[in-house]
């Protein structure tokens, strides 16, 4: 989890509990109510929820007299989670610490401890998770002066994660004029370019603050050197390169590197919108007809995990988004040639299960017969860096080589409501539950039940059964629980 590197134990709670404190804002709760959902002593919740009105309070949503559970309801609209969680992350000294490295041209950590009244000695302690997540990815910091030393793309990719992540489309971490100048630059694609590029034809948030990225570095002095890879995407479309920066900004060699810098980071991010985006299209189409090893590779896994997955009896729904990603993976570690921070990073390993079972056992399986040398020997030594991403991304295509890490449920319920249609299709959608059939009960982790006791039905539970009673009016908060429940279940059956 992102948060956990930069919030301490009492800002964790304190988020934890705020999350909470939304999903019920739209029914009166109490604070023994929080404390039983959240899970937390009394003490603690009361503790948090104290702090958090306080945080409101200081942020002018609520008035100063008025720190009660009513009140929460009366203002919950006017804050989001995000926007709470950037609060919280603007209140921690290593966020700022890092925002300040990937941002000051000149960085000092003297400096910035004597302007923020920060001491060395902490600062030091509580940056040390992100400080040895950046070394993973191959960043280091300076011994004077902490300053990021390392490549320059893996640099990049750093900063780009760390403030997607970070701010989520809450606010612009970056100055005013840097803004007016990523618009100046978007402004110089025009409509067709951006189709054939594939660009978005309106530039969210996320897109300005990616070349914000971008540019923030080149008037700092840090250009990137040729990377051979990126070279495939010319080959791909054998047409001028857009127009991004000039020749008053840039040297002819910087430029073209420049450019297929920024038309990469268009494509390198995993996609998992229902309807294809220009990058995915692109990908498919024009990226997919290239005999490179980044191609070669993702065809070659699809092939691999088809065919285990037919030998369990399965049927393989691998499908063009699935393809688009394993494109997406294989080309960016093409592209930086060894680890580098991405989003997935982030996710817990115990809840998507891609440390063990079957499918992650066969992706590296697939990894392992690679040769050494030849079109694919660069990804002999790549593809274990690769698996976390590679198994999000193909989880739901192979249904039996997946099935061993998830959490089996099976539903005892009163037959022929929508309430029960509805919670069958609520657990359809969680990538780590896997639905038995009724009468296979005793397979199950995990029984939700509508029954006051299964047994009236004849049904005879495993006494180390877990057991959720569902009421066939649940609202939007029983499924709040019901997800948290199962996936505590989840990573508890993970960890046998």
């Amino acid at each position: 989890m992102f948060e956990s590197y930069f919030f301490d134990k009492h800002m964790l709670t304190n988020y934890r509990v705020f999350r909470v404190m939304k999903a019920l804002s739209t029914s009166s709760f109490t604070v023994t109510r929080l404390a039983e959902v959240v899970g937390l002593s009394y003490a603690q919740t009361y503790a948090a929820f104290q702090a958090i009105m306080k945080d409101l309070q200081s942020l002018g949503i609520v008035p100063e007299t008025a720190v009660n559970e009513v009140t929460f309801q009366h203002i919950a609209k006017a804050i989001t989670v995000d926007q709470y969680r950037l609060h919280l992350l603007d209140q921690s000294p290593s966020f700022n610490l890092f925002r300040y490295l990937f941002t000051a041209p000149v960085p000092n950590v003297h400096e910035f401890c004597a302007d923020h009244h920060y001491n060395i000695t902490t600062l030091r302690r509580r940056a040390a998770a992100y400080k040895r997540y950046l070394a993973s990815c191959h960043i280091t910091l300076n011994t004077s002066t902490w300053a990021l030393e390392g490549a320059e793309v893996q640099i990049r990719l750093a900063m780009e994660t760390f403030f997607l992540l970070g701010y989520r489309g809450n606010g612009w971490p970056f100055t005013a004029a840097l803004d007016a100048t990523v618009r100046d630059h978007l402004a110089r694609l025009t409509p067709a370019v951006r189709q054939q590029w594939f660009i978005p034809l309106a530039s969210a948030m996320q897109d300005r603050m990616r070349l914000a990225c971008q540019l923030l570095r080149q008037r700092q002095g840090h250009l990137l050197p040729e990377l051979p890879a990126l070279s495939y995407l010319e080959q791909a479309e054998k047409r001028p390169l857009p127009p991004l920066f000039t020749a008053d900004e840039l040297s002819d060699v910087h430029r073209q590197t420049e450019t297929l810098f920024y038309c990469f980071m268009q494509l390198h991010s995993l996609s998992f919108d229902l309807q294809p985006t220009p990058a995915t299209s692109w990908l498919l189409s024009r990226f997919g007809a290239l005999e490179v090893a980044p191609v070669a590779y993702a065809k070659g896994l699809v092939a691999w995990l088809d065919q285990h997955e037919q030998a369990l009896g399965g049927e393989p729904a691998n499908n063009d988004r699935m393809l688009a990603n394993l494109y997406r993976i294989a080309y960016s570690f093409a592209v930086v040639g060894t680890n580098f921070s991405r989003r997935v990073d982030f996710y817990s390993s115990d809840e998507l299960g891609s440390d063990h079972g079957a499918l992650a056992s066969c992706i590296n399986a697939y990894a392992a017969q690679l040769p050494t040398t030849g079109v694919l020997g660069e990804f002999h030594d790549l593809a274990p860096l690769m698996t976390t991403g590679l198994f999000l991304t193909t989880a739901r295509c192979y249904p039996q080589l997946n099935t061993d890490h998830c959490l089996k449920v099976a539903t005892l319920v009163d037959p022929g409501t929508f309430a029960i249609r509805d919670l069958l299709q609520f657990l359809a959608g969680i990538q780590f539950v896997k639905l038995v059939a009724p009468a296979d009960y005793r397979e199950a982790d995990l029984i939700i039940t509508t029954l006051v006791d299964p047994a009236d039905a004849g049904t005879e539970l495993r006494p180390d059964t877990p057991v959720i009673h569902w009421q066939t009016t649940a609202t939007d908060n029983d499924y709040f629980r019901l997800y948290t429940a199962l996936q505590t279940a989840c990573e508890r059956h993970n960890r046998r």
